[in-house]
């Protein structure tokens, strides 16, 4: 397959970007987190050890597994650090860890309490469920791994006060300059990498290559210039269009943590085929019931469609005779 003389340009650039951002990390000292080994980007202290070591983001997903100082295993409380959205000088702003919920200490559930709404029917809270505990990170590969080899894709969330949500992932440009919004892609690349077994010697390059990708071009652009830039390494495109896909939605997302993303994202049944624009059989069913002139209605009975087709052609038939009838009338 022959291949575009801009593309080549791109890929040039992307690999010259790589290298020399590898290049600076091994020849600049740097202030590093010693949880990701990269840039510290959003500098935060933990309380009350003091300790200045890492980045904000890096901390709050380790003490989602472990209350305590990745340095000195002193119990962490607090953690002081400053909004890197703000400009000038602030106030810096204070997170109350959580306190650790304790250990069953039985294999018997306890036993049911009285609902405090008994007049509501149990059917109106069917939907409520306690929040999920944050998985370890081995469930959360396993997991990973279960949505790359099914090739589920996340579920759209719109944009909108309520979610948080960003209308669209970062451009080039923004991602360029912003570091915060790069130190939170790598978090989540360098988690996802984890997944390509592959892959174990030389993640760190393709970090950066990925990254460069990020600076260079549209995520999810058009003509698949990234999609088709990250397949070499990941063996397979529909890998590489997944992958993509779910950087993005991480991107959006307003989750501080690849835990509360993990616990936050949807992903369709597996027994349902996933289409590219995220409809699923069902949806794709409804689709072109509409388009052949049917609908669907929803009453307390549940979804089913019905044909309109004849309907509409019934009162196209009765519109004519009124205006037949009408004119022979004048």
């Amino acid at each position: 397959m022959d291949t575009d003389p801009d593309d080549n340009d791109i890929q040039s650039q992307v690999l010259q970007t790589t290298l020399a951002s590898i290049e600076s990390n091994n020849n600049e000292e740097t202030n590093c987190c010693v949880i990701c080994l990269d840039t510290i980007t959003e500098p935060c202290t933990s309380l009350p050890c003091s300790h200045t070591n890492f980045d904000f983001i890096c901390l709050l997903n380790w003490l989602q597994q472990r209350p305590s100082c990745p340095l000195c295993k002193a119990s962490i409380i607090q953690v002081q650090y400053t909004d890197p959205n703000k400009s000038g000088p602030q106030k810096p702003s204070i997170y109350s860890v959580p306190e650790p919920q304790p250990s069953p200490t039985s294999t018997h559930p306890p036993p049911p309490q009285p609902s405090p709404y008994p007049h509501f029917p149990p059917h109106r809270r069917r939907h409520r469920s306690l929040p999920r505990p944050p998985p370890s990170p081995d469930s959360a590969l396993s997991f990973r791994r279960h949505i790359y080899l099914n090739n589920l894709y996340s579920l759209h969330v719109g944009s909108n006060p309520t979610t948080q949500y960003l209308p669209s992932a970062p451009s080039p440009s923004i991602l360029s300059s912003t570091p915060h919004i790069l130190s939170r892609a790598r978090l989540w690349i360098r988690r996802e990498l984890q997944v390509f077994t592959h892959l174990s010697s030389n993640r760190e390059f393709l970090l950066e290559y990925i990254i460069a990708i990020l600076k260079t071009v549209d995520i999810q652009g058009s003509t698949g210039q990234a999609e088709a830039m990250l397949s070499d390494f990941l063996l397979d495109r529909d890998h590489a269009r997944l992958f993509l896909h779910e950087l993005k939605s991480w991107l959006r997302s307003p989750a501080r943590t690849v835990e509360l993303w993990d616990r936050e994202v949807k992903y369709p049944d597996v027994n349902k085929k996933r289409w590219d624009d995220g409809e699923d059989e069902e949806e794709e069913r409804r689709r072109k019931r509409v388009e052949e002139g049917k609908s669907w209605v929803d009453e307390e009975g549940g979804d089913h469609w019905r044909a309109v087709t004849e309907g509409r052609e019934e009162n196209k038939r009765l519109g004519t005779k009124r205006r037949e009838r009408d004119v022979l009338e004048r």
